[in-house]
Protein backbone atom coordinates (compact mmCIF):
# COMPACT_ATOMS: atom_id res chain seq x y z
CA UNK A 1 0.00 0.00 0.00
CA UNK A 2 1.06 3.78 -0.50
CA UNK A 3 0.74 5.00 3.36
CA UNK A 4 3.03 1.88 4.05
CA UNK A 5 5.62 3.07 1.66
CA UNK A 6 5.50 6.52 2.55
CA UNK A 7 6.23 5.46 5.84
CA UNK A 8 9.01 3.35 5.38
CA UNK A 9 10.45 5.75 3.02
CA UNK A 10 10.12 8.44 5.93
CA UNK A 11 11.62 6.48 8.39
CA UNK A 12 14.69 5.46 5.97
CA UNK A 13 14.99 9.06 5.06
CA UNK A 14 15.18 10.19 8.51
CA UNK A 15 17.58 7.33 9.71
CA UNK A 16 20.33 8.27 6.95
CA UNK A 17 19.72 12.31 7.82
CA UNK A 18 20.42 11.03 11.76
CA UNK A 19 23.38 8.89 10.82
CA UNK A 20 24.96 11.07 8.63
CA UNK A 21 24.67 14.08 10.63
CA UNK A 22 26.35 12.53 13.63
CA UNK A 23 28.97 10.39 11.95
CA UNK A 24 29.95 12.83 9.59
CA UNK A 25 31.86 16.53 10.06
CA UNK A 26 33.49 18.33 7.08
CA UNK A 27 36.71 18.29 8.09
CA UNK A 28 37.40 22.23 7.79
CA UNK A 29 35.13 23.08 10.75
CA UNK A 30 36.48 23.99 14.13
CA UNK A 31 33.98 22.35 16.55
CA UNK A 32 33.54 25.01 19.45
CA UNK A 33 34.93 24.02 22.97
CA UNK A 34 32.90 22.44 25.09
CA UNK A 35 32.23 24.80 28.37
CA UNK A 36 33.05 23.43 31.39
CA UNK A 37 31.17 23.39 34.10
CA UNK A 38 32.17 25.02 37.44
CA UNK A 39 30.88 24.53 40.29
CA UNK A 40 30.57 27.43 42.67
CA UNK A 41 29.32 27.12 46.16
CA UNK A 42 26.26 28.36 46.95
CA UNK A 43 25.98 30.91 49.78
CA UNK A 44 24.35 29.37 53.24
CA UNK A 45 20.97 31.08 53.57
CA UNK A 46 19.89 32.58 56.61
CA UNK A 47 16.67 32.54 58.76
CA UNK A 48 15.58 34.48 61.14
CA UNK A 49 14.91 32.09 64.34
CA UNK A 50 11.21 32.82 64.75
CA UNK A 51 9.43 31.63 68.24
CA UNK A 52 5.78 31.81 68.93
CA UNK A 53 4.39 34.70 70.58
CA UNK A 54 4.03 33.48 74.70
CA UNK A 55 4.46 35.11 78.58
CA UNK A 56 7.36 33.08 78.53
CA UNK A 57 9.29 34.66 75.77
CA UNK A 58 7.74 38.35 76.46
CA UNK A 59 9.54 37.33 80.30
CA UNK A 60 12.84 36.20 78.60
CA UNK A 61 12.93 39.28 76.70
CA UNK A 62 12.24 41.35 80.24
CA UNK A 63 14.84 39.21 81.79
CA UNK A 64 17.37 39.33 79.10
CA UNK A 65 16.54 43.17 79.17
CA UNK A 66 16.24 42.61 75.01
CA UNK A 67 13.67 44.34 72.35
CA UNK A 68 11.18 42.11 70.73
CA UNK A 69 10.03 41.85 67.29
CA UNK A 70 6.73 41.10 66.89
CA UNK A 71 5.72 39.96 63.09
CA UNK A 72 1.82 39.93 62.60
CA UNK A 73 1.47 37.64 59.51
CA UNK A 74 -1.62 36.08 57.02
CA UNK A 75 1.48 33.44 56.13
CA UNK A 76 1.19 32.38 52.49
CA UNK A 77 -2.61 33.98 51.95
CA UNK A 78 -0.61 37.69 52.21
CA UNK A 79 1.62 38.60 49.41
CA UNK A 80 3.55 41.24 51.30
CA UNK A 81 4.10 38.66 54.24
CA UNK A 82 5.41 36.33 51.74
CA UNK A 83 7.43 39.23 50.04
CA UNK A 84 8.72 39.85 54.03
CA UNK A 85 9.22 36.34 54.53
CA UNK A 86 11.36 35.58 51.23
CA UNK A 87 13.02 39.02 51.41
CA UNK A 88 13.75 40.42 54.14
CA UNK A 89 13.68 38.22 56.70
CA UNK A 90 16.25 36.28 54.61
CA UNK A 91 18.23 39.25 54.60
CA UNK A 92 22.14 38.60 55.56
CA UNK A 93 22.20 41.96 57.45
CA UNK A 94 18.38 41.34 58.62
CA UNK A 95 18.95 37.80 60.04
CA UNK A 96 22.04 38.66 61.78
CA UNK A 97 20.91 41.41 63.92
CA UNK A 98 17.41 39.68 64.60
CA UNK A 99 19.49 36.69 65.77
CA UNK A 100 21.65 38.26 67.95
CA UNK A 101 20.09 41.49 70.02
CA UNK A 102 16.40 40.54 69.38
CA UNK A 103 13.91 37.94 71.27
CA UNK A 104 11.66 37.04 67.39
CA UNK A 105 7.91 36.20 68.08
CA UNK A 106 5.33 35.60 65.29
CA UNK A 107 1.75 34.83 64.68
CA UNK A 108 0.10 34.10 62.15
CA UNK A 109 -3.01 35.94 62.62
CA UNK A 110 -5.34 33.79 60.67
CA UNK A 111 -4.18 30.46 62.59
CA UNK A 112 -2.95 31.35 65.64
CA UNK A 113 -1.12 28.08 67.52
CA UNK A 114 -1.47 29.08 71.20
CA UNK A 115 -3.57 30.48 73.75
CA UNK A 116 -1.63 33.16 74.05
CA UNK A 117 -1.67 33.95 70.35
CA UNK A 118 -5.09 34.34 70.67
CA UNK A 119 -5.63 36.17 73.55
CA UNK A 120 -2.79 38.61 71.99
CA UNK A 121 -4.87 38.96 68.95
CA UNK A 122 -8.59 39.40 70.66
CA UNK A 123 -6.91 42.14 73.28
CA UNK A 124 -5.17 43.88 69.93
CA UNK A 125 -7.51 43.40 67.64
CA UNK A 126 -10.90 42.94 69.28
CA UNK A 127 -12.86 43.31 65.84
CA UNK A 128 -10.99 40.42 64.39
CA UNK A 129 -9.38 42.94 61.81
CA UNK A 130 -5.93 42.66 62.07
CA UNK A 131 -3.44 44.40 59.58
CA UNK A 132 -0.94 42.72 58.53
CA UNK A 133 1.93 42.47 57.96
CA UNK A 134 3.13 44.39 60.93
CA UNK A 135 6.23 44.35 62.82
CA UNK A 136 6.52 45.77 66.14
CA UNK A 137 9.59 46.90 68.40
CA UNK A 138 8.51 46.46 71.90
CA UNK A 139 10.98 47.61 74.45
CA UNK A 140 11.21 45.13 77.93
CA UNK A 141 8.85 47.62 79.58
CA UNK A 142 6.21 46.46 76.69
CA UNK A 143 6.56 49.57 75.13
CA UNK A 144 6.66 50.48 71.12
CA UNK A 145 9.68 51.72 70.22
CA UNK A 146 8.76 53.17 66.96
CA UNK A 147 5.01 53.51 65.17
CA UNK A 148 3.93 49.73 64.20
CA UNK A 149 5.85 49.12 60.60
CA UNK A 150 2.84 48.22 58.73
CA UNK A 151 2.87 46.54 55.06
CA UNK A 152 5.73 45.56 53.09
CA UNK A 153 9.25 47.09 53.39
CA UNK A 154 13.07 46.86 51.92
CA UNK A 155 15.59 45.49 53.62
CA UNK A 156 18.39 47.83 53.69
CA UNK A 157 15.67 50.11 55.46
CA UNK A 158 14.98 47.59 57.94
CA UNK A 159 18.52 46.90 59.05
CA UNK A 160 19.33 50.22 59.54
CA UNK A 161 16.55 51.22 61.84
CA UNK A 162 17.48 47.51 63.64
CA UNK A 163 20.94 49.10 64.05
CA UNK A 164 19.63 52.41 65.48
CA UNK A 165 17.20 50.58 68.03
CA UNK A 166 20.07 48.98 68.93
CA UNK A 167 22.35 51.62 69.69
CA UNK A 168 19.92 53.49 71.37
CA UNK A 169 18.79 51.08 73.80
CA UNK A 170 22.90 49.93 74.22
CA UNK A 171 23.20 51.21 78.06
CA UNK A 172 26.01 53.79 78.32
CA UNK A 173 30.02 52.49 79.09
CA UNK A 174 31.20 54.07 81.49
CA UNK A 175 35.33 54.24 80.67
CA UNK A 176 38.09 55.25 83.60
Amino acid sequence: SYDIIMKKLFISSLTVLLLGCASSSPKNVVEPPVPQVVETPTPKLKYVKWHAFSKARVQEAITENKISVLYLTAGLSCKHCTELDTTVFMDECVTTHLNKNFINMKVNVLHPSTDDEKALLQDTFPDGNAVVPMVLLIDPRGQLIVDPIVGAFKAPAFCELLKAVEEATQEPTISL
